[in-house]
């Protein structure tokens, strides 16, 4: 592979002496690199994979995960190993006393009163990583990092800016900046990924995200000096992605990289998700990246699923045709046209309901046949549906035969109106491994359906190496009616109905617009208890959603295209406004777009202005205009460019990539 640095380093102390573009310069809280330590044999790794993406789901662009499989875990062949993962696991303390797969570390650092794995340096159990976290993004920053690039499909190439900027001053007078390259949806085995992780796993194989591919600048990072208040630092990579590492293919579309600045070898300072835009893209391109199960909580044989699909062309997507079959029965066909994807962004769509045989395994396939029209090579996805509904009777037994940690075991029986029939949990620890069966009375008092619900607050069951658990159901002649082995992570849901339960309650949302777009469905509509809500939003040319308000109250929607009720139980409001979009900016009354973005030969500008100049990201002007609607842009490199705007004495800039 091809790595080729540029460097521009600018000490100053005033923000108008350097060409800075992207990174901030005001003061902020520290962001957070976790290391995870795994491998595809480790059978409690996927619950590490699960908590770290909980994490990054809870402080999004905050936190960071980086898996890096190291160790007699990751032996073997597929090979998802780097040159770099021992040096990163013994610095941190793993292989002292006490240590374990899944392990990591928060920011290479040992934070007050969260305690570290057995004796190592600064090595967390998983079960810390949520605590030491906490405890990292509350600390002041001394910098801050970000990146911006491109990565050229024709080429392989990517073209990476990243800018660090001093809002104090560091400990350290040269501090290390680190590029990881990380790729996601890498299909292979993984030990304890249907126990664990069942939601990454496409028929045997388990999905890996985040997986270290290469350190860009090397094991440690690039030296970055000087490191006071009021610094710039500045830095060009231009890295050739090989095709594949140990015969893992490369996928362009499912990279991601991550930059962050660390004081030494250790203590990682802040980080940032680099912003990479993809050029030279196929004209249309779609791929199925995920299939999961939507649970219905009744008694019925109805069963949901949603898919998320990616847009890797350069087109937009406006719709797309799926044929899917459940339980091996004849194609069916769905055409989705709700609203578009833009190229490289994803989206969900919700299949139509359909009907499984309850309490049985049901395999669900999806392929992904047509965009825009257009027949592509096809991409599939599977899920296993197992809907655990039963037959109950007047009288029956509920045992849960716990594990070992019976501390961490609770149960719930509900009614078919909410209401809590049965409960019970925790229990005494026993002093080793084993098993102790508990039995209940379940003998409902109302028709219909019920729900048994059984927790386990450490995620992992209650037969995971400890004793082997599980939960049955009896009749009152003995027989049983339900049996599961205890194998269900943190929440195990059986549904028991009883007699012939009443038709579910119904509710009403009321959908309404403002101007410049539409909501669908609009106006008032009836659903049934437990049922999701789809809204679409639709706006106008030139206008993109501004605010949601849902009851009244006005909820955090970025680049929102829809909105979804989840098991609709009370009556509900949604009203929806538009602006115009980025980009069409209404200077003193005047309207002003540039497109296209990525330009290529012209550059064409919308609206009245006095004057516009094309500025390189150093600060160069390369372009003066006045008043033209067509710029020739053919004589520019491939990069980043700035577009200052000037009309009625004000300036407006736009950011544009070739």
């Amino acid at each position: 592979m091809k790595k080729i640095f540029t460097l521009l380093l600018v000490a100053c102390f005033s923000v108008t002496l350097f060409a800075q573009t992207i990174v901030s310069t005001e003061p902020s809280n520290r962001n957070v690199i976790l290391e995870e330590f795994t491998g595809k044999t480790c059978q409690f790794c996927p619950d590490g994979h699960k908590r770290a993406q909980q994490l990054m789901n809870q402080y999004p662009d905050r936190f960071f995960a980086i898996n890096v499989h190291q160790g007699g875990y990751a032996s073997g062949t597929p090979n998802y190993t780097t040159p770099y993962g021992n040096a990163l696991a013994q610095q941190a303390g793993m292989g002292a006393a006490n240590t374990g797969y899944p392990a990591g570390t928060i920011n290479r650092q040992a934070f007050a009163g969260v305690a570290l794995m057995g004796s190592s340096q600064f090595l967390y159990d998983r079960g810390q990583w949520a605590n030491a976290t906490s405890k990292a993004l509350i600390e002041p920053s001394c910098l801050n990092v970000a990146a911006e690039g491109t990565l050229d499909w024709n080429t392989r190439q990517l073209t990476l800016l990243v800018e660090v900027y001093y809002t104090g001053n560091a400990v350290q007078t040269t501090n290390k900046l680190t590029v990881a390259m990380l790729q996601n949806e890498i299909l292979g085995p993984q030990t304890g990924g249907s126990q664990y992780y069942p939601e990454m796993m496409v028929g045997s194989l388990y999905r890996h995200m985040h997986m270290l591919r290469d350190f860009i600048t090397g094991q440690w990072g690039m030296d970055v000096t000087p490191t006071t208040t009021g610094s710039f630092w500045s830095h060009t990579f231009e890295y050739s992605i090989p095709p594949h590492f140990n015969n893992i293919d490369v996928v362009l579309e499912d990279l991601e990289f991550l930059v962050y600045v660390a004081e030494n070898e250790k203590t990682i300072i802040s980080a940032a998700h680099a912003n990479v835009t993809h050029i030279n893209l196929p004209e249309i391109g779609g791929r199925l990246d995920e299939l999961n199960e939507i649970q219905v909580l009744d008694c019925s044989d109805d069963a949901r699923a949603f898919m998320k699909i990616k847009n890797v062309g350069q087109t937009v997507i406006t719709s797309a045709e799926f044929s899917y079959t459940i339980a091996g029965g004849d194609p069916q066909t769905y055409i989705w046209d709700n609203r578009e994807i833009t190229s490289m962004a994803s989206d969900t769509v919700h299949l139509p309901a359909f009907q499984i045989q309850p309490y049985q395994n049901q395999v669900v396939k999806v392929d992904l046949v047509k965009v825009n029209n257009e027949t592509l090579p096809t991409s599939s996805k599977t899920i296993t549906i197992k809907k655990d509904v039963v037959s109950g009777v007047d009288t029956m037994k509920l045992i849960i035969t716990t594990d070992q940690y019976a501390s961490e075991t609770t149960f719930k029986v509900f009614n078919p109106d909410g209401t809590v029939l049965l409960q019970g949990g925790p229990w005494g620890n026993l002093g080793g491994a084993g098993t102790t069966p508990r039995e209940f009375d379940f003998i409902p008092t109302m028709d219909g359906c019920h729900r048994v619900e059984v927790y386990d607050s450490y995620g992992d069951g209650i037969n995971a190496g400890y004793g082997a658990g599980n939960v049955k159901i009896l009749d009152h002649t003995g027989s049983q009616i339900y049996y599961n082995n205890g194998q269900f992570g943190s929440k195990l849901t059986a549904m028991v109905t009883i007699g012939n339960p009443p038709p579910p309650p119904t509710y009403i949302i009321t959908a309404t617009a403002g101007e410049n777009g539409t909501i669908s469905p609009a106006g008032e509509t009836e659903y049934e208890e437990g049922e999701n809500a789809e809204y679409i939003f639709t706006p106008d040319s030139d206008y993109e959603v501004d605010e949601v308000f849902i009851d009244g109250e006005l909820i955090d929607l970025e680049e929102a295209t829809s909105y979804t009720f989840l098991a609709v139980n009370e009556d509900h409001t949604i009203h929806v406004t538009f602006k115009l979009v980025e980009g069409i900016k209404d200077i003193n009354g005047v309207a002003i777009s540039v497109a296209p973005n990525p330009i290529y030969d012209k550059l064409l500008v919308t609206g009245m202005y006095d004057k516009l100049e094309i500025v390189s990201i150093s600060g160069q002007i390369l372009i003066t205009t006045y008043n033209q609607p067509v710029i020739d842009v053919n004589g520019l490199a491939k990069g980043f460019y700035l577009v200052k705007i000037q009309t009625n004495g004000q300036v407006r800039t736009f950011k544009v990539v070739k």
